[in-house]
Order: C-alpha cells, then structure tokens, then sequence
C-alpha cells in the first residue's frame, strides 16, 4: 500500500487521509485479518470479529482527527508504510475487542484484597492505574493490556514484541507497581 498522498499528510487533512487509506484494499483485508486474530486470540466469540474489526477503523478515524499524521516520519513511511500501519492497525483491534468485553478488576492483578466492597475495588482500579500511568514503556502498556483480561501472549503479539520480552516488561511493571502500592490502603469511606 502506498503513502496515502504526501500532500494529504502535509496539509494534516485528516478527512482526505482517511478517506484513501479506509478505500485501500490492502487496509481492509489487513484489518479484518487482524480483527479475527485478536478475536481468536483472545478467546472471544468468532462472531465479534466484525465488530472489532468495524471499532478498530473507528479507532484509526479518531486518531487521525486527533494527529493527522499519525506520527509518522513521511520521509520514512513509503519504505515502511505496511509494517507502521500494521502496528497501528493491531493496537486499534486490540483496543475494539477490550472495548467489547468487561474490565476486570485491579485486585487479582496486584493480590489486594478489597474484600467484596465494591467502593473499595473501585478505588483500587482508580489507584492501580494511576500508578500504571507513571511506568515507562512497554511496562505500561503491558500492565494495561494485562488488566484489561490479556494474556501474555496476546499483550506481546498486540505490541509486536517478542513474548520474553513482553513477560520480562511485565514481572519488572509488576515490581514497581507493587513498591507503588506497597502501603496501600484504600481512601476512608465518606
């Protein structure tokens, strides 16, 4: 697929961008193939590909009216233009397939016990990734990934990294998300 029009991208006309990668074909059978790995790795119904492969485009959408240019280097991008897109294309079906099921909650991630109190576990979740914010990458994205109900594998395969490395990124997020939360206790009930 080539570079969806130098001039496009100059001018930060999203609209335009957007426009002639969604008519590419290669993008469509990219995000459907992608759609029905992250289903199928994440052990959804077989049916919700379309749905996630529809939240992903909707996903990419969004981000091109936030940054027309994606970040993208366009100097760079006509060599690297597939492999750029593909990355961003897993990391949005990985993002319409946790929108379609339910977040669990922090505590089984850190072993905090909230003892049943929902106020307790909410608070929790609302500490939790407070603290997931302030870690580097790939930790981040690895502890979000992995609170959001994902496997090791999955997280890995949504990052395009390797899977030690993804699970080194995540014993090494967990260790400074515990020293974090080492103290916790939750905020007293009002």
């Amino acid at each position: 697929m080539p570079l969806a029009g130098r001039s496009a991208f100059a001018a930060g006309d999203w609209q335009e961008i957007w426009r002639r990668i969604a008519a590419d074909s290669w993008f469509q059978a990219e995000v459907e193939l992608c759609a029905a790995q992250a289903v199928r790795r994440g052990g959804a119904p077989s049916e919700d590909a379309a749905d996630v492969a529809s939240g992903a485009k909707l996903i990419i959408a969004d981000e091109l009216r936030v940054s027309p240019d994606l970040r993208v280097d366009v100097d760079r991008a006509e060599a690297n233009f597939t492999g750029w897109m593909g990355t961003i294309i897993r990391h949005a079906c990985s993002k319409a397939l946790a929108r379609l099921r339910p977040s669990p909650p922090a505590s089984p991630l850190l072993g905090i016990e909230t003892a049943g109190d929902e106020s307790a576990a909410r608070d929790l979740r609302i500490d939790v990734l407070a603290a997931i914010d302030k870690l580097r990458e790939p930790e981040r994205s690895i502890m979000l990934l992995r609170l959001d109900g994902r496997s090791l594998i999955e997280a890995a395969f949504v990052l395009g990294i390797p899977h030690k490395r993804a699970d080194y990124a995540y014993q090494r997020g967990l260790r400074q998300l515990e020293r974090a939360l080492r103290d916790y206790r939750p905020p007293p009930k009002k």
